[in-house]
């Protein structure tokens, strides 16, 4: 299923089903962004050995519409696992973004770096999973971004309402994404 937000120069197209490589053209300004119901769980050894296929499936979409697509990803490498999202441009990929906060301390290992990244349109600062409930992480990406692009696991009324809520304080487009739909605001 796919859903749309424009909020300022920027049209978010998402899907919230499982990963699909016939996704929309997505051509200038236009991002594609996936859920986590995206993909399961991505074993980096085998992406990095050539034996998994997920990340170049993102990036093979991402080349194919000429365009930036952000695609959540739960990871393990090395027996650590990682919570984060693919980022990819123009058939490249730019980074393997992880969440920096555990406040639930599940099994999911951190980073210490909010990613923020720049698009056709501005910059886009990236909260994922419990990065999207916490207002330092939303005071710090809105200082550097044009909008903040919150990817959370699973469903919570309590994210969407501190989405909105972070997004009126520190005056902030964002678009929010979980596994059941999306929610947005515009400036």
């Amino acid at each position: 299923m796919f859903a749309s937000a424009e909020i300022g120069k920027f049209k978010f197209i998402v899907n919230l089903g499982e990963f699909c490589p016939d996704s929309p053209e997505l051509g200038r300004n236009k991002i594609m962004v996936h859920s986590f119901n995206a993909f399961c769980e991505v074993n980096l050894e085998n992406e990095l050995d050539g034996t998994g296929a997920c990340i170049r499936r993102i990036t093979a979409l991402s080349a194919r519409t000429n365009g930036a697509v952000f695609c959540p990803v739960r990871t393990h490498l090395f027996g650590l696992k990682h919570i984060g999202a693919a980022v990819c441009f123009k058939g490249r990929l730019i980074d393997i973004a992880d969440r920096t906060q555990n406040p639930l301390s599940d099994e999911y290992e951190t980073t210490d770096k909010l990613k923020v990244f720049a698009a056709d349109g501005g910059k886009i600062g990236l909260l994922i999973d419990t990065d999207c409930l916490l207002e330092e992480n939303w005071q710090k990406a809105a200082r550097e971004a044009d909008v903040i692009l919150c990817l959370n696991r699973g469903t919570s009324a309590a994210a969407k309402d501190d989405a909105q809520h972070f997004s009126r304080t520190y005056a902030i487009p964002y678009l929010y994404v979980d596994d059941a739909g999306i929610e947005w605001r515009s400036m």
